[in-house]
């Protein structure tokens, strides 16, 4: 009796947790990466953390100066992240040389 039970509660913990995951999706899901058309300013950036920081920026209302600065200052990094991925990917940087910088 108690093995069925346990095969009971087993079955509903993997129904709720399919369910939640088919409701609040992945970082892969279609919802997610596809442009919404509210009013919010277009993404900025490819890389989530570097649309935080920048969103961020926003919202303080920082001197038009300052947001330029680092308007341009995330644009480098994420180039030189994006090329980092891209080396790393095609196994350019075994001894990870190129990640330490």
């Amino acid at each position: 009796m108690t093995l069925n039970k346990m095969r009971m509660c087993s079955l509903v913990v993997m129904l709720i947790s399919s369910l939640c995951i088919g409701v609040f999706g992945s970082k892969y899901s279609k919802e997610l990466n596809e442009p919404k058309p509210s009013g919010k300013s277009p993404v900025e950036f490819r890389i989530a953390k570097l649309n935080q920081v920048w969103e961020k920026a926003i919202r303080m209302q920082l001197p038009p100066v300052r947001q330029s600065e680092l308007h341009s200052d995330l644009k480098i990094l994420e180039k030189d992240e994006l090329q980092w991925k891209k080396l790393k990917a095609e196994g350019l940087d075994e001894d990870g040389e190129k990640e330490a910088r």
